[in-house]
């Protein structure tokens, strides 16, 4: 799927830019909440890309929320939920839990 490989790129691009990730996490969490293009998400560099914006803006609640909901949604997959942890996604999802630990909706 060339738009998740495209959002993936431009995320990697620019880690520094939060509009970016932002714009980035809305088209990727709007994919894998559906769960015929769930494996699109993961098998084109959308669990990577998730994963390095949560890093990157540790501090700033919704990239960790996003972050937290992007990943469990993919996690719906059992075919996708291996992946996310080889990925690093387990240990971004507790990071962001320990660096949030006042935002309810990061811990759902």
């Amino acid at each position: 799927m060339g738009a998740v490989q495209a959002v993936s790129a431009a995320m990697g691009a620019h880690l520094s830019g939060l509009p970016v990730q932002e714009c980035g996490y809305k088209l990727l969490l709007g994919l894998a909440v559906c769960p015929s293009t769930v494996s699109f998400v993961a098998d084109f560099g959308g669990i990577d890309a998730t994963v390095a914006a949560m890093r990157s803006f540790l501090q700033v609640p919704a990239v960790q929320e996003l972050g937290c909901n992007i990943l469990a949604q993919l996690a719906r997959d059992s075919n996708t939920t291996a992946e996310i942890g080889r990925r690093g996604g387990i240990r971004g999802v507790v990071s962001a839990m320990e660096a949030q630990l006042t935002v309810p909706t990061v811990h759902v």
